[in-house]
């Protein structure tokens, strides 16, 4: 049974566990970490142990992934891509499958030691929160491993650095997460991390992908479903405070699905007779940048009116009472809230488009550094707005500094009473810029 046990699992995931087994740098550092991982928590230090947790959970074994992508999908030496009978889809969840095996075999073995250690008398373990915590590093280090495959083509120094600045996002997500007390908190973050996970092992295999496989249409509807359910939730009369996390994590991850949507580089759009699945609107079934470009306007559709259909007043009503404690102004609490919904979606879109705008002169639609291109582009947009921004007031308009300009989408009752005409201004302003931006991108075609 064990000699044919390759005959009955994936093939890309055993062609992955084999490559990790004759990869003698990775068996060493694994096996360094979990040699400290014991002896530092036999010696009770549950601290120093989790600091070298979290780094093998969350680079090492990722990092792993990434490389084994980088290899494979290298044009100067892609023998494996010409003569393997695996599709794209097979190939990018087995490396994920691999990497989530390794991650869920070091979470038994880390389990065990805390069980034991439990047992002893003079131990006082918080035995639930070591679990959650490690249940938050196997979760993390998943949603690490897809974005480092997705980004597997890209400089090795920006895929670090990156994986850096996730791993701080992350933690900060997962410790908000572990001071909540409701029993829908872990439902809810696995249906979110699941579908972000289904959405980068996508938007890997794309570099696995023929020029003419449409990979577009799977990644789009994943972008919509966090929307969607949050919509489902918002029917039932769900919990409120579980309807707005719903809806702040399906909005996050919509738009950095969008936005990935159309940084990365994107195949050719295929045959009408390859696209057609007649319950799917074309839109949401083509490839290409200026059927991405679209698809990102309907997201920001899609965002702006679950934020005004789920956003809640209660924290703001207090603040439009009248003079005398009467009741709410409810005309200026419905623009508020309106513009507080379509600020965010406006200057996004506007920021992304005009992104790619700007990518397009100087890289390839089909560029393998696409992305890192993109990042650069819009880490100067940032930079440059923020310098501006410091000695004048157009920071408020400027791409992606306007994202970190609150004030400007999240006024205060005062603010909004006196500048209310140039919100309006501004949001309008940022949806014309965003529509002439899109003719342009739609011209190249």
């Amino acid at each position: 049974m064990l000699k044919n046990l390759p005959d009955y699992v994936p093939a890309g995931l055993v062609k992955d566990l084999r490559q990790s087994l004759h990869s003698p740098v990775y068996l060493i550092l694994y096996g360094i970490a979990m040699m400290l991982i014991w002896i530092l928590y036999m010696s009770s230090g549950r601290g120093a142990a989790f600091f070298i947790q979290v780094p093998l959970f969350l680079l090492l074994i990722p990092l792993r992934a990434s490389l084994t992508v980088a290899a494979d999908t290298n044009p100067r030496g892609n023998n494996f891509m010409q003569l393997t009978a695996l599709s794209s889809r097979e190939i990018a969840w087995g490396i994920m499958l691999s990497s989530l095996l390794q991650m869920l075999i070091t979470a038994l073995f880390i389990s065990l030691i805390i069980g034991l250690l439990s047992l002893a008398p003079q131990q006082r373990w918080p035995i639930a929160e070591c679990w959650e915590a490690l249940a938050g590093c196997v979760i993390g280090g998943a949603l690490m491993t897809g974005f480092l495959m997705l980004a597997a083509r890209v400089n090795l120094i920006f895929r670090l650095g990156a994986a850096v600045l996730l791993v701080g996002v992350l933690g900060g997500v997962f410790h908000e997460v572990l001071k909540a007390e409701s029993w829908w908190i872990w439902p809810l973050l696995l249906t979110n991390a699941a579908i972000a996970l289904l959405l980068l092992v996508e938007f890997a295999r794309r570099g696995y992908a023929s020029p003419s496989e449409n990979t577009t249409r799977m990644v789009q509807l994943l972008t919509l479903t966090p929307l969607a359910l949050f919509a489902v939730l918002q029917l039932l009369g769900a919990e409120k405070t579980a309807v707005v996390t719903q809806l702040l994590l399906g909005c996050w991850i919509a738009c950095i699905a969008a936005t990935l949507n159309i940084a990365l580089p994107v195949s050719l759009p295929p045959r009408k007779a390859e696209v057609a699945v007649r319950w799917l609107p074309r839109l949401v079934q083509k490839p290409g940048v200026p059927q991405a470009a679209l698809f990102l306007c309907l997201v920001a559709v899609a965002v702006a009116a679950c934020l005004v259909w789920g956003a809640p007043p209660e924290g703001i009503a207090l603040d439009f009472q009248s003079e005398e404690g009467g009741a709410v102004f409810p005309y200026e609490l419905s623009t508020w809230k309106l513009l507080v919904s379509m600020g965010v979606p406006a200057k996004w879109l506007f920021s992304v488009l005009l992104t790619v705008l700007l990518l397009d002169g100087v890289s390839a639609r089909s560029h393998p550094n696409r992305l890192l291109y993109f990042a650069i582009v819009a880490a100067s947009l940032l930079l440059l707005g923020i310098i501006v921004g410091s000695y004048t007031d157009i920071t408020c308009i400027w791409p992606y500094a306007c994202l970190l300009h609150v004030p400007s989408y999240f006024p205060s009752p005062q603010e909004f009473r006196s500048d209310l005409d140039m919100l309006i201004l501004t949001n309008a302003a940022a949806l014309v810029a965003s529509l002439l931006i899109l003719i342009l991108i739609l011209k190249k075609k």
